[in-house]
C-alpha cells in the first residue's frame, strides 16, 4: 500500500498590473470591500479607513483600489494600506511597486495620532508595519510586505507606506491541499467505483464544486473524479471515480486535485491498484457412448464467470481428448448474456476404450479453469437412416448390419468388440451397448445382425456355444422411444445359458461353433412387441 499525503509548497504568481493613478475608480471585487470606505483599516492620523486596499482575488491575482477621500495620514505624507485575502490559499507575501512607497521617513502608523500602533516593537522596527507584517525592500520603489505565518484565506490586515502611489502588486501564495490516496482492489472486467482519495484544504469551507479532480488509473486511462464532502462544510472532501480494468495487474495510480479558482493550489498523490481476474467456474459433462471412426460434436463442459456481463468472445477453450490429440472448443451461450456458457468439441476416436477428456477454459486476463470428462468408445457404430433404413459396417473382428422397413427416422447401434470365454461370462464377443432411435415407426420390425469369426471366441476346442443376446436383468431389453438405452446384451456360453432364462427372438437357436468359421447373431424386434416399445 502506498498513500501520498498532501503538501505545502510555495508558488509566486506573475505580477499583475492592478490599478493606475490615484483617484481612478476600481471595480468592486467579490469578497472584498465593494466600495470605499475600506473598513479593513482602523483610523490612523487623518485617515478614518484604508486609503489603499490590496485584494488577493480568488484566482490568485491581485487588485488595488483607492479611496481618494482619505488624506495622507500625517497631513503631508504616509498612506494607510489594507490587504484582504479572497483566495483559497494563504498569502505569505505581496510584492509592491510604486514611486517612493518604501522611502520611509518616520511618518508611519506609529507616528500619527490617533494611532493603532499599540506597540512599536510588536508592529515592527520602521513604525510602518501593521499587525504580523514586515517589509523586505530592494529600493524605495520596490519591496514586499510579508505576513508572519501567512495571511489565511478570508482574512485581512493593514500596514502603512510612505506614499499611496502603489502601481502594481503580486501575491506569493501557499498551496494548502492535504491529499491522501487510497489503494484500489478490483476484479478485471467488473466496474469498480471506489472513494479513491480524501483531502482537506485550509478550513475546508469551500464548496466541493470549487475543486477539480483527475484520476490516473495506472492502465493508461485517465478520467475526471467526482468531489464530494459527505460530512458537510469543515470536513474532509472525497474523490470518487468509476473504471473497468481489462486484465489482472499490479499498477500505480495517481490523483490530482486542483482548486478551480486558484490553479496553483493543487496536490498530487499516488497509490496502488491490485487487479485480479474474474473467476471461471466450470463443470464437466460425461460424453454419451461413442464409436470408433465416428465423427461427433458433443458438449464437453459448461461454465460461468464472476463477471455476468462477460461476452462469449472473451473466452477460449482447449479440449484434450485423452488420445494424444487436442482441439479448440466452441463456446456458446444459448441462454443469452448473463447465463451459463457451453463448450462443445468435434472429434473422432480411432480405437475403442475409455478416455479421460480434459477441458481448459481461459480468458485474456489470465483466469482459467480445467475440468475432466469421461468418454467410453465402442468398437463400432452403425447408423441407418432413410428409405428402407439398411446399412453395414465392418471392423477387424465383426460385421454389423441393421435394417427396417421404416421410411423415416434413424437408428444407431453401438457395438463393443471383445472375446467370449466360456469360463468367464465377463469376457465376450461383440456386445451391443446402446441402441438409439429417432423418429422410427414402432410398428415395423427392426433387424440387427452381428457376424464375427470363430477365432474371436475363447474356450474348449469344438465346444458348442449357444449364441443369443441376453438382456441385463435390471434393464429392459430395448426401448425404441427416442431415447438412448444402455444394454447388457452378450453372446452367452451354452452352459451359462442353460442356467439363465432365454430371452429374445433368437431363443433356442444353437450354433455349433466348431462347425462354422463365423457366427451370425440376429436380433429381430417384431412390430408391435410391447417389450420393445
Amino acid at each position: 500500500m502506498q498513500a501520498t499525503h498532501g503538501f505545502r509548497s510555495r508558488f509566486t504568481l506573475v505580477t499583475v498590473i492592478a490599478a493606475a493613478v490615484a483617484g481612478l475608480a476600481v471595480p468592486a471585487l467579490a469578497g472584498a470591500s465593494s466600495a470605499a470606505p475600506f473598513k479593513e483599516c482602523p483610523a490612523a492620523g487623518h485617515d478614518s479607513s484604508c486609503g489603499v486596499l490590496i485584494t488577493v482575488n480568488p484566482d490568485g491575482t491581485t487588485s488595488v483600489q483607492f479611496d481618494t477621500t482619505q488624506a495622507a495620514m500625517n497631513g503631508t505624507d504616509g498612506a494607510l494600506v489594507g490587504i484582504v485575502n479572497n483566495s483559497n490559499a494563504a498569502a505569505s507575501s505581496v510584492a509592491l511597486a510604486g514611486t517612493g512607497i518604501f522611502a520611509f521617513n518616520g511618518h508611519g502608523l506609529c507616528a500619527v495620532t490617533p494611532t493603532p500602533c499599540f506597540s512599536k516593537t510588536t508592529f515592527g522596527p520602521t513604525g510602518y508595519e501593521g499587525p504580523g507584517t514586515s517589509f523586505s525592500t530592494s529600493d524605495t520603489n520596490h519591496g514586499s510586505v510579508n505576513f508572519a505565518g501567512g495571511l489565511s484565506p478570508g482574512t485581512s490586515t493593514y500596514f502603512s507606506l510612505q506614499s499611496s502611489t502603489v502601481s502594481t502588486a503580486s501575491a506569493s501564495l501557499q498551496a494548502d491541499i492535504d491529499l491522501t490516496v487510497s489503494p484500489i482492489t478490483a476484479t478485471a472486467q467488473i466496474p469498480v467505483s471506489p472513494a479513491i482519495a480524501t483531502f482537506a484544504d485550509g478550513g475546508s469551507t469551500a464548496a466541493p464544486s470549487s475543486f477539480a479532480a483527475t484520476i490516473a488509473w495506472g492502465d493508461s486511462h485517465t478520467t475526471s473524479g467526482t468531489v464530494t464532502q459527505p460530512g458537510g462544510p469543515g470536513t474532509a472532501y472525497t474523490v470518487s471515480g468509476t473504471h473497468t480494468y481489462a486484465t489482472q495487474a499490479s499498477l500505480v495510480t495517481s490523483v490530482t486535485v486542483t482548486d478551480t479558482a486558484l490553479a496553483l493550489n493543487t496536490a498530487t498523490g499516488t497509490s496502488t491498484a491490485t487487479v485480479t481476474d474474474s473467476a471461471i467456474n466450470a463443470t464437466g459433462v460425461t460424453l454419451p457412448a461413442l464409436g470408433t471412426g465416428q465423427a461427433f460434436t458433443e458438449p464437453v463442459a459448461t461454465f460461468t464467470d464472476a463477471n455476468p456481463a462477460a461476452p462469449v468472445s472473451q473466452f477460449s477453450a482447449l479440449i484434450d481428448w485423452g488420445d494424444t490429440s487436442s482441439s479448440a472448443g466452441t463456446i456458446t451461450q444459448p441462454g443469452g448474456a448473463g447465463t451459463v456458457f457451453d463448450v462443445s468439441g468435434t472429434h473422432t476416436y480411432a480405437t475403442s476404450g475409455g478416455y479421460t477428456v480434459s477441458v481448459t477454459i481461459s480468458d485474456p486476463g489470465g483466469a482459467s479453469a480445467t475440468v475432466t470428462d469421461s468418454a467410453l468408445v465402442s468398437g463400432s457404430v452403425i447408423t441407418c437412416s432413410g428409405a428402407g433404413c439398411s446399412g453395414t459396417v465392418s471392423t477387424p473382428t465383426e460385421t454389423i448390419q441393421i435394417s427396417t422397413k421404416s421410411t423415416t427416422g434413424s437408428i444407431q447401434i453401438s457395438v463393443n468388440p471383445g472375446n467370449l470365454d466360456c469360463g468367464d461370462s465377463d469376457r465376450h464377443a461383440p456386445q451391443i451397448t446402446t441402441i438409439t432411435d429417432i423418429g422410427l415407426n414402432p410398428r415395423l420390425a427392426l433387424k440387427i445382425s452381428v457376424a464375427f469369426p470363430r477365432s474371436a471366441l475363447v474356450g474348449p476346442a469344438g465346444a458348442p456355444v449357444e449364441v443369443c443376446y441376453q438382456s441385463s436383468p435390471d434393464k429392459p431389453f430395448v426401448d425404441l422411444d427416442g431415447q438412448t438405452v444402455t444394454l447388457g446384451l452378450l453372446p452367452l456360453c451354452k452352459s451359462l445359458a442353460q442356467r439363465l432364462p432365454k430371452v429374445g427372438p433368437c431363443a433356442n437357436v444353437i450354433h455349433n461353433i466348431a462347425a462354422h468359421k463365423t457366427v451370425t447373431e440376429n436380433l429381430v424386434i417384431p412390430p408391435g412387441d410391447p417389450r420393445y416399445h
